[in-house]
């Protein structure tokens, strides 16, 4: 299902809500009471971890959606979480580890299928190079386990989600440049 189609009636005088401009928005009104509802993407992070002389670390999902997938350490931010503050929480929670520097790469739309809704999320990537050797990884949480992959290894086919698979291709290609 998709998150529009939860929107029928306004919240606060229950008239049929009007779904403007379906093309282009996922703005919908009450022509009541002027009540707009809006369908935002929903932020979450990812965090790409390179170890130049061994590759990148990807995490094996161990639930749905995506489970048995790899992805990359990361997932929601908390409300009232700024994304930094989520991929440091996100990198104690699935792998153990604490961590400080990392730089931003890009941001990317895409979609997770949860729970029968097909969610709209923007996903931010962040880069940590790092030593992995020096780390003390512990995977947790949602995490299966962790591997590390040669750059020219990575399993394309096996990796969980289309803007993850971009964000690592985007990532790859700044090494060459």
């Amino acid at each position: 299902m998709e998150p529009q189609e939860y929107f029928k009636y306004c919240p606060y005088c229950k008239t049929e809500l009007i779904h403007a401009n379906k093309e282009k928005t996922f703005k919908f009104y009450c022509p009541k009471c002027h009540f707009n509802q809006y369908i935002n993407s929903i932020p979450v992070n990812g965090l790409i971890i390179h170890d130049p002389k061994l590759g990148i670390l990807l995490v094996k999902r161990k639930n749905p959606p995506q489970k048995g997938k790899w992805d990359l350490t990361g997932g929601f931010v908390s409300i009232n979480e700024t994304i930094e503050q989520s991929i440091i929480r996100e990198a104690k929670e699935e792998l153990g580890i604490d961590i400080t520097k990392f730089k931003y790469l890009k941001s990317y739309p895409q979609r997770y299928y949860y729970k029968y809704t097909n969610l709209y999320l923007l996903a931010f990537i962040y880069v940590l190079k790092t030593d992995i050797s020096k780390l003390k990884i512990q995977p947790d949480d949602d995490v299966e386990s962790a591997e590390v992959f040669p750059i020219n290894k990575i399993p394309w086919d096996d990796i969980a989600f289309e803007g993850i698979k971009r964000s690592l291709r985007d990532y790859i290609e700044t090494l060459s440049a």
